[in-house]
């Protein structure tokens, strides 16, 4: 997906510009500005991050378990955490 996307921003990257992403955006943002540098020589002037954790840092999210320990540990629904919330839990890291 990069290099189709540096295709279509490379003629607009004439003069600084700068990458804001939100949530995977941001991954986005952080993956094209490498790409840009690596394979063209370009460089952004910012790079805007908002709603997700610093790329070179491990994922500050739990897992599924033990997202499903820290809820456990304040409720006493541990059994229906797994049935019916586990596909909240899940999709709520994506």
């Amino acid at each position: 997906m990069l290099p189709a996307l540096a295709e279509v921003m490379l003629p607009y990257l004439d003069k600084p510009f700068a990458f804001y992403g939100h949530r995977l955006g941001a991954l986005l943002a952080f993956e094209a500005a490498r790409y840009l540098r690596r394979e063209h020589g370009l460089n952004p002037a910012h790079l805007f991050f908002a709603a997700w954790f610093d790329p070179v840092l491990p994922n500050p999210y739990p897992s599924d378990d033990e997202s499903i320990q820290a809820i456990s540990s304040i409720t006493d629904l541990s059994e229906s955490i797994s049935q019916e919330l586990m596909p909240l839990l899940s999709s709520s890291q994506e």
